[in-house]
This record gives C-alpha cells, sequence and structure tokens, in this order.
C-alpha cells in the first residue's frame, strides 16, 4: 500500500520506470522486403545501422517478383531466398503471418510496383496510389 501512494503522488515517475522496463523486454521490429538479391545493397546502410541499435530487431523476408506482360497481367514468378539465405537468416514468405508478428517498421524497395511495366511483387506487397 506504501508503494501504491508513492506513484499515486508521482505518476510521471512510475511511468518513466514502467517505460524504461518494456524498453528492456520489447525490441521495436523493422521486417525487410527485398524481392531481388540487387536489392539489398540499397538496404545495406539502413539494415547495418539499425541492427546496431539495441532496441530494434531487424528482420529479412524476401518475396517473390513477377515478370509482367505486355497485358499488364503478372507472368512468371521469382524467388530469390537462397540467394539471401547464403549472408542472412531469412524468413520465410510462405508462413509469416502478418497479423500474429506484427512489425512496427516494413521497409519495401518498390511500394508502388502496381505501375511498374516490367515487373511487379505480388501486389499484397504494394501500395495502392
Amino acid at each position: 500500500m506504501e508503494r501504491f501512494t508513492e506513484y499515486r503522488k508521482k505518476p510521471s515517475s512510475f511511468l518513466k520506470k514502467l517505460k524504461l522496463a518494456l524498453e528492456k523486454d520489447f525490441k521495436r521490429v523493422v521486417l525487410f522486403l527485398p524481392s531481388r538479391f540487387e536489392q539489398l545493397q540499397s538496404f545495406q546502410a539502413l539494415y547495418d545501422s539499425l541492427c546496431q541499435m539495441e532496441d530494434v530487431e531487424c528482420k529479412i523476408m524476401p518475396i517473390p517478383y513477377f515478370d509482367r506482360l505486355g497485358t499488364g497481367e503478372l507472368g512468371e514468378m521469382h524467388y530469390e531466398g537462397e540467394k539471401f539465405q547464403k549472408l542472412y537468416p531469412i524468413l520465410d514468405y510462405k508462413s509469416f503471418d502478418f497479423a500474429a508478428e506484427r512489425p512496427d517498421c516494413i521497409v519495401i524497395h518498390s511500394p508502388y510496383d502496381e505501375k511498374n511495366q516490367v515487373f511487379s511483387v505480388d501486389p499484397f506487397s504494394t501500395a495502392k496510389i
């Protein structure tokens, strides 16, 4: 009871202690979604910087990409996960559950692929403009 009274008088000190405790236990998750192996170079500096932060966990989940046919429809699918796997631990895009994992930030190379006339990632991964 005495402790409760202490926090009731100074709620800001309780909130600061709670924030510090939570920051120790929980990391922000940044999920990288490269589709082609060469895209990883453009993410490299950001990935390396974030990996050095104690409160951030970086994850890489390569996603497939498709050739786009002249009609605009998606053609052959390509997946380069095996290339990434040689250098980094990766997540499987087929079994990743966004609703359960709830990453804090998602980094994608081509967010507007819907308008790309040459190739596209799965439309699930693109923004609508």
